[in-house]
């Protein structure tokens, strides 16, 4: 049998503590694994454009030009200066704030119901829960309002408990901690107000420490309040009395909407569990706060959003927090059996199985542009030009490119169709690839240059366009023609590798040929004999075209034909000749050059293992 860790009067049991780490782990296992599921949006770029200066200067910028709350801003200036400004250091310290988010819950958990599983089960359920996912990950303030949201709460209910003076003060100075995280976060004041209203009213008591808390509040937050009473100008409202950004109406398909991602798709699940949590637990006040935190709180920006427009669904992240409690308690309070005092366990296991299986259909979908970026640069030559539309500034956008294409390429970025089309190799990219204007810039660029190849997770979907596409014109301007009939525009050669020689053959014709002529691409020694061949109808690189017959040829389009000759095992080393020669496989009589010889010699090869 484990004996505690220690011998003081609480001790600390090992297995416990083992499993309340095992399950922090998995939370974190999650969020790791899940950063290469989240790409950027435009306003997490910027959390570095904003803070690209020095300390003072940014945030000055803040005060003065910006209507954000300054707590975020201030930890991820010095995070940025600690860890880097990549992508992934950026999710790495979301992720650690929602570590200590996980762990105030299991606290919380326990506290409140004096049984530790209230504490597991609640980290169990919001580790795979797709709202906490993502907002976990994001690189902006309400990973961090979640947090202070918390801490909030948990003095808030300390304060409760004990009653006394210094905790009233250090649940005043939590206030001043989430309106310095996030202004939003003053929904989440007013919801334990109403909840103080509801079951302290008459107690004097707390009435007068509440009036201490509020002063605390306050002194803590004035210099807060100087700040947002100068952004006020810089908040921009639109005409209807609300935020000029992204927001939502009040009506049943966004609320549908917020309760499908705080549920990974299980509203009506979560809402039994709620009920079931609200019947076992009526008489547990710690339950009520839950409930007016997780219902409360966003109920209170629709019915606001019905007057302004405010209402947006990052804007109810910091309610959260609740959704593993409220949940995890409701579970953990189901009475069974000792017997089976395992299917409390099973229950939450059940349900974070189907949450986990559910959570990929949550995950946003945004131009994965670190996914397509990245493609391009591990694919790209030195010479390739660029050509992305719109060639207007937009600073996400620009933001992206820095991250995650060389700076040759950016150095080698065109601004027309024209200057593109006298490259061999152009990378054309754009987010509009669908409306006619960039379609017309396409088909200029397809009349020399074919799509030789589509970056990865390149497309038009549902939510989102960005088409990435290295679009490549022949090795020759002008085609040399085997009996006036084959025109043939040259070869990329690649490097020899496990005893393979990969050849790409260009074709057109200005007539579409009579008969099916064979191609044999030839390896010769300096003496004219053969080492390798391979002989066949045009085959394009892709595996769904199959082979085409010369007679199949349309004029006034170029064909590519992969050709991969395989070498003998002791070959000497030495100079080869590749060629390639067009014959009648009916007969072997081989079509002429026009300067008669029946072979074009592509190249030397040079040999040397």
């Amino acid at each position: 049998m484990f004996r505690s860790v220690t011998q003081k009067s609480n001790p600390i049991l090992l297995p416990p503590l083992l499993l309340t780490v095992g399950l922090l782990l998995f939370g974190f296992g999650v969020l790791v694994i899940g950063i290469d599921a989240m790409h950027m949006r435009p306003d997490e770029q910027l959390t570095y454009q904003n803070m690209r200066f020095d300390f003072f200067e940014s945030m000055t910028v803040l005060i003065t030009r910006n209507n954000q709350a300054p707590l975020w801003w201030i930890q991820i200036w010095a995070w940025q200066r600690t860890a880097g400004m990549t992508e992934f250091a950026g999710r790495v310290n979301s992720i650690l704030w929602s570590m200590i988010t996980l762990s105030l819950l299991y606290q919380m958990g326990k506290t409140w119901f004096r049984d530790k599983r209230f504490g597991w089960f609640a980290i169990a359920i919001l580790s795979v829960n797709s709202y906490f996912f993502i907002y976990a990950l994001e690189i902006r303030m309400y990973v961090l309002g979640m947090t202070t949201a918390v801490l909030s709460m948990w003095l808030f209910s300390g304060w409760l408990r004990k009653r006394t003076i210094s905790s009233a003060m250090m649940y005043g100075l939590s206030t001043a901690v989430m309106l310095y995280t996030h202004y939003y976060l003053g929904f989440i004041v007013i919801v334990q107000v109403l909840y103080f209203v509801i079951f302290h009213l008459l107690n004097w008591t707390l009435i007068r420490q509440m009036v201490i808390a509020g002063t605390t509040a306050l002194l803590a937050w004035l210099v807060g309040l100087i700040v947002l009473i100068n952004q006020l100008q810089w908040i921009a409202f639109a005409e209807s009395g609300g935020l000029t950004v992204p927001t939502k109406p009040t009506n049943s398909d966004t609320i549908l909407e917020l309760a499908q991602l705080a549920s990974n798709g299980y509203w009506w699940l979560y809402g039994i569990i709620v009920l079931i949590g609200l019947i076992l637990l009526w008489r547990k006040r710690w339950y009520w706060l839950m409930l007016v935190w997780l219902i409360g709180f966003p109920a209170l920006v629709f019915i606001l959003n019905t007057q302004a427009t405010v209402y947006n669904i990052r804007y109810t992240s910091f309610l959260i927090p609740a959704i593993g409690l409220t949940i995890g308690a409701a579970i953990g309070a189901i009475p069974f059996d000792k017997k089976f005092a395992w299917s409390n366990w099973s229950l939450v296991i059940f349900l974070c199985g189907v949450s986990l299986y559910n959570l990929q259909n949550y995950i946003p979908e945004r131009i994965p542009f670190r996914t397509i970026l990245g493609d391009i640069s591990q694919t790209y030559q030195v010479d390739d030009v660029w050509y992305a539309l719109p060639i207007e500034a937009y600073n996400f956008y620009d933001d992206q490119y820095d991250r995650y294409l060389p700076d040759s390429l950016i150095d080698n970025r065109v601004f027309s169709a024209e200057d593109a089309i006298s490259n061999r190799r152009i990378w054309f990219t754009t987010d509009r690839f669908l409306q006619d204007d960039v379609q017309a810039e396409f088909r200029l660029l397809e009349a020399t240059h074919r799509v030789w190849y589509v970056a990865e997770s390149s497309e038009c979907s549902n939510e989102y366009c960005y088409i990435a596409q290295l679009m490549v014109a022949p090795p020759m301007d002008e085609a040399v023609y085997f009996g006036e009939t084959l025109g043939f525009l040259g070869a990329d050669i690649s490097p020899i590798e496990d005893n393979q020689l990969e050849v790409i053959l260009w074709w057109e014709v200005e007539q579409s040929p009579t008969e099916d002529y064979s191609i044999s691409l030839q390896l010769l020694r300096d003496d004219g004999s053969l080492v390798t061949q391979v002989d066949r109808q045009i085959d394009p690189p892709s595996d769904d075209i199959g082979e085409i017959p010369t007679s199949a040829m349309i004029p006034d389009d170029n064909y590519i034909d992969l050709r991969v000759l395989d070498l003998p095992p002791d070959v000497a080393n030495g100079d080869y000749t590749l060629q390639v020669v067009v014959y009648q496989w009916w007969d072997g009589i081989r079509l002429m050059l026009p300067d008669d010889r029946d072979a074009f010699e592509i190249e030397t090869i040079p040999l040397n293992r």
